[in-house]
């Protein structure tokens, strides 16, 4: 039961799990943004790409 106990208020390693659930949050954010901007996003490049030729 000890063993438990110090296995459950052990924080090591927590960080990097708070990390990576933010770095999945903006990854998703960024994934719906470019699919409800999909048209948008396509037209700026275009434009971008023209305007340097």
């Amino acid at each position: 039961m000890k063993t438990l106990i110090e296995f459950l208020a052990d924080e090591q390693g927590q960080d990097m799990t708070e990390y990576i659930a933010i770095l999945g949050a903006v990854v998703a954010v960024a994934a719906i943004v470019i699919i409800a901007f999909r048209n948008r996003l396509q037209a700026l490049w275009q434009n971008a790409i023209s305007n340097m030729r």
